[in-house]
């Protein structure tokens, strides 16, 4: 309960039996709200990071409740970014809302020198510890804003911890999670499994926050 983990995504299924309702909130982007999420990713990889142990469905990596989420909706229903959105943005009003770990399912092709020096000083000044997918092309580019050097760039294996012939490969990958065939919680009720980057990140993600809970003293670094 001593930390945060800021999701930006698609949203977040208030209603689902096994997200937590205690701790979370969020900010609704141009009249999509933060609790609702008609695509389903975002609630899959908060699934991931916090599915409550309530004797159904799945357990997050942080199962007990008392993590706090804070949600940032980039996304619409159709899974396209909400009109005159940024990523900067929402990681900036993530930090505002006291998130000591930010989890970002996405990725893109473009390098920005506005974003890059933001999350720099997310992480440098702000001590936000920021983690991206590595991105699912199943080669060695680099997907921003993974590659950052302040952003913790994250590859997927599968079970047998095996690099999944679609995640990226590259030198500025860190650190690798479960990303193959991952059951969570679905957008109006019920599991599903997914496969990606987008599923090891928030693995990643939540396991942050777990062993930063324990050492609150830490940094970011």
């Amino acid at each position: 309960k001593n930390r945060k983990v800021c999701v930006i995504d698609t949203g977040y299924d208030l209603n689902h039996e096994d997200l937590p309702k205690l701790n979370v909130g969020g900010n609704n982007n141009v009249g999509n709200q933060w609790s609702s999420d008609g695509n389903g990713h975002g609630s899959h990889c908060a699934g991931t990071i916090a599915a409550v142990e309530n004797g159904v469905g799945v357990v997050g990596v942080n199962r007990n409740g008392e993590i706090g989420l804070h949600i940032e909706r980039l996304f619409n229903g159709s899974g396209r970014p909400i009109f005159g959105s940024t990523i900067i943005g929402l990681a900036q009003d993530c930090v505002k809302a006291g998130s000591n770990v930010i989890s970002m399912s996405l990725g893109g092709p473009v390098r920005s020198q506005a974003e890059e020096a933001a999350f720099t000083e997310m992480y440098e000044r702000d001590n936000v510890l920021v983690i991206a997918a590595a991105g699912n092309g199943g080669n060695t580019r680099c997907s921003w804003p993974a590659c950052y050097d302040a952003v913790v760039s994250v590859a997927a294996i599968d079970e047998n911890k095996e690099l999944a012939f679609f995640s990226q490969r590259n030198t500025d990958v860190e650190l690798s999670g479960p990303g193959v065939d991952v059951l969570s919680t679905k957008s109006g009720g019920g599991y599903i499994k997914y496969s990606g980057t987008s599923m090891a990140c928030p693995h990643v993600a939540g396991v942050a926050a777990l062993v930063w809970s324990h050492y609150p003293e830490k940094s970011a670094r």
